[in-house]
């Protein structure tokens, strides 16, 4: 019978029966089941409650209430009504699991979530129900997420029947070691394609972030894995399955899409690139997985033109954003949400991009670009993601400034008033074991000082954190720690930071909404910058506010300027006032505006992947050099470079990535003696002469090269060497530093039948970032950098060698503010 016909015989019988009637209720109960059928959920609603008048035991017309109450996103009522129906059945599972699921995505209430499943847990192991498996995989996801590994562990097995338990990282870790080991076995179960019972429940991969390791080959692992268990081939030409759609010739559509836009760091990060974006340019559709909730997730979706709620099944939401016909598809997040990550497996628009809500490379083959800012990245730092990374000159981000918070004081967080208070803001899940060292060194440095943490949602992570920081500070230093609840009012937050003296960015995985907010505060933050972007947001504000007084390269540099900060009242005060009057460049920077207008329109028409060549011809005896410094990134000059004969290359390069760069062709590998061999190098390059540096000679005229007597060899002398430390100035005997390849190979060209020599990348072992090499992490310089200066001066003062960016007039910008080529 259609469900208009039951509902209308149902309330046609309902009035005969008495209030009490267990039969009213059942008829009641019919009619509100019959209004959730046809999307009637107030009307429903007003028929169950009143069954429940009629028959309050009911345990039917208590959870059809709850469920109709969640799907109205009535919050409390729903739990009440699952409250009441496990007060009646307190061993049903069904109330359990429902109750559960609300706390933890509405009220993030693991704790109690865990408790109320806890209360069924032999229920939900013998009951073959889908109610029971749904019930055990929400336990075990929560049993991990508080740090309960050993009953996570065993709900793996008992879900899936084989020890999966490796696939949960955890958040929290004694030490190094202990990272390491869990990575290996993680790495050892994706390889295996070990079942995982939870993959829709929990992203498994997000701790990697926060281990302060190189993620891109994990996370292509991970990438892997998930196409191979939920069976998503990539899509790599939406047109295949949508044909004979017309692109709009007057603007570009953009969509973002996101599970996090509401009141969320993400959505502080986005919001104002949404809402800005020309219109005359671009139609913005914002994509979200369900309903806005929350007045920030209100103003950002009604910002757009266009607010589509994915609430379908996953394989209807993605034929409806194949029918956008979405010229680019922005994912600000990728890999903090399981949902937003399966949509992102799938080429859903020709052009896919992802940016630093997530800082984090994706690992996926169907994103394209990863958009940051050059303020942020270090010079290498293409070779940390799958995609081309678009480094902006500006922020990349146009942040709305926080009010202002006046009138806190410590004693309402519960904390001493007299002493100095530093101030460590990050999630608990970014201390990293190292950064035990940082805080221990501080309370060392300052007697009268002490650290604040704020604890997290999650009690097994602030257990274990505690407990490992009370142990490396011992009990007299472990007194000077105190730990605030967390914070869910964002002006109790605010306020928070205003009261304390000195804020210490974590390291390795360090803040960027909470440096933004401190500096709307005026309190300094110490940073010390990492490898990788998730460490280097703070950094990279000092940059843009033009000082640096407060970002330092080690650890016990960290500790001086923290305690410096908070004893040195002539500091503080400079330090402070200098954020008074810069922080406001922070804020509302309409350059990223235009910028990631500028971005999506040449990625949307294709014009990123192969810039205008430069008009550039060398004569026929001419010769490139290519070194290794980082500015051989500055300039798209490899298709000039490819022109030439003779292109030499030196020591460790790589082409590989950075074509867009340092060009493709190679036909002389300069290389010292203190290299290994490298004999694939050797016989893949067909062109390559080697030419072997520094080889000291015996009594018998040998060297201990592994080049010498190869067919391709050319043995330089030292008197190359000894040339290029005269022109240096620098002293030659046993105990010098002997110059570099590059510059050898500069001066034995120098004297040889090159028309013109031309380098690329030299810099003399300078570097404004962290690394001397364009594609590797490298600090160490074991040359004299005086020398190595003078000497290149000296060649290009005699007209031997000519800078080739400055010969072809490239446009030169910072270190990374051109696209790496994808690796």
């Amino acid at each position: 019978m259609p469900p208009l016909v039951l509902r209308r015989t149902s309330e046609a019988l309902v009035g005969t029966l008495s209030l009490t009637s267990p039969q009213r209720a059942l008829l009641l109960n019919l009619s509100g089941t019959c209004h959730a059928l046809l999307g009637q959920v107030s009307e429903a609603i007003d028929d169950f409650e009143a069954a429940l008048r009629s028959d309050a035991s009911g345990t039917v017309n208590l959870l059809n209430c709850a469920n109709l109450h969640r799907r109205a996103g009535r919050t409390d009522q729903a739990l009440t009504c699952f409250r009441r129906a496990r007060q009646v059945c307190p061993d049903g599972t069904e109330a359990a699991v429902g109750a559960a699921g609300l706390l933890i995505d509405e009220k993030r209430d693991y704790v109690s979530a865990h408790a109320i499943l806890s209360t069924v847990r032999s229920r939900l192991e013998t009951d073959d129900t889908a109610e029971s498996r749904q019930g055990l995989r929400l336990l075990c996801v929560l049993a991990h997420a508080l740090g309960h590994s050993d009953e996570a562990g065993d709900l793996v097995r008992i879900v899936s029947g084989s020890s999966a338990a490796p696939l949960l990282l955890p958040e929290f870790y004694r030490d190094t070691k202990a990272i390491d080991k869990a990575r290996a076995h993680f790495l050892t179960a994706l390889r295996a394609d070990a079942p995982c019972p939870f993959l829709d429940l929990l992203k498994i991969g997000l701790p990697l972030s926060y281990q302060g390791r190189q993620n891109l080959p994990a996370l292509r692992e991970v990438e892997r894995y998930y196409r191979y268990a939920f069976g998503v081939p990539p899509r790599e030409d939406p047109q295949e399955i949508v044909p004979g759609r017309e692109r709009c010739p007057h603007r570009l559509r953009v969509a973002f899409l996101s599970a996090n836009l509401g009141n969320h760091s993400v959505t502080k990060d986005r919001r104002g690139i949404i809402e800005r974006l020309d219109r005359s340019r671009f139609e913005v559709i914002v994509l979200t997985l369900e309903a806005v909730r929350d007045a920030m997730g209100g103003v950002v979706c009604g910002a757009a033109d266009r607010h589509i709620v994915l609430d379908k099944r996953p394989g209807d939401n993605v034929g409806t954003i194949l029918h956008l016909n979405l010229d680019v598809l922005v994912y600000p997040d990728i890999g903090l949400e399981n949902r937003t990550y399966w949509y992102a497996l799938h080429r859903l628009a020709p052009v896919q991009v992802t940016t630093w809500g997530h800082s984090e490379t994706s690992g996926l083959e169907t994103i394209d670009y990863f958009v940051s800012s050059a303020l942020f990245e270090p010079p290498s730092a293409q070779e940390n993601y799958c995609e081309r990374l678009i480094t902006m000159r500006s922020l990349s981000t146009y942040y709305h400034r926080p009010p202002p918070i006046h009138g806190r004081a410590r004693w309402q967080y519960g904390l001493p008033t007299a002493g100095h208070m530093y101030l460590v803001p990050a999630t608990m899940i970014k201390l990293h074991p190292d950064f035990d060292r940082y805080i221990l060194d501080v309370l060392r440095g300052d007697e009268e000082g002490f650290v604040v943490l704020i604890t997290d949602r999650k009690p097994g992570l602030v257990r274990g954190v505690r407990g490992r920081l009370d142990e490396a500070l011992g009990p007299t230093m472990a007194a000077r720690l105190h730990l605030v609840p967390y914070q869910d009012a964002f002006g109790d937050f605010l306020g928070l930071l205003s009261v304390a003296d000195v804020i210490m960015d974590s390291h390795p995985f360090g803040s960027c909404n909470t440096s933004f907010e401190a500096f709307a505060c005026g309190v300094p933050v110490v940073t010390h910058p990492s490898r990788f972007l998730n460490g280097r947001f703070t950094a990279g504000l000092y940059r843009r506010m033009g000082f640096t007084d407060l970002v330092v390269d080690s650890r016990s540099e960290y500790t001086k300027t923290c305690v410096r900060l908070a004893t040195d009242d002539a500091f503080a005060s400079r330090m402070r006032t200098l954020l008074n009057e810069r922080a406001g460049l922070l804020f509302g920077e309409d350059a990223s505006v235009t910028e990631w207008g500028d971005v999506l329109e040449r990625i949307a028409k294709r014009r990123l992947v192969d810039p205008t060549p430069l008009d550039f011809t060398p004569g026929p005896m001419d010769v490139v050099v290519i070194g290794n410094g980082p500015s051989a990134v500055r300039h798209s000059l490899g298709a000039v470079i490819d022109r030439f004969k003779r292109v030499v290359r030196l020591n460790g390069y790589r082409t590989k990535g950075y074509e867009l760069f340092v060009g493709a062709k190679t036909t002389t590998w300069a290389v010292s003696d203190k290299i290994g061999m490298n004999r694939e190098r050797y016989e893949s390059v067909a062109e390559v002469q080697l030419v072997c540096l520094t080889a000291k000679r015996d009594a018998w005229g040998r060297t201990r090269s592994p080049y010498e007597g190869l067919d391709k060899c050319e043995l330089l002398g030292e008197d190359i060497e000894r040339a290029v430390m005269e022109a240096g100035a620098g002293a030659v005997g046993p105990a010098s530093r002997w110059p570099s390849t590059g510059l050898c190979v500069l001066y034995h060209l120098a004297k040889g039948d090159s028309d013109r020599c031309y380098v690329v990348g030299f810099d003399a072992f300078e570097s404004d970032g962290d690394s001397l090499h364009y594609y590797e992490e490298h600090d160490v310089c074991d040359h004299d950098r005086d020398v190595e200066r003078k000497a290149l001066r000296a060649l290009e003062e005699g007209g031997k060698v000519i800078d080739l960016a400055t010969a072809c007039g490239a446009q030169c910008s910072d270190v990374g503010t051109k696209i790496l080529a994808k690796q």
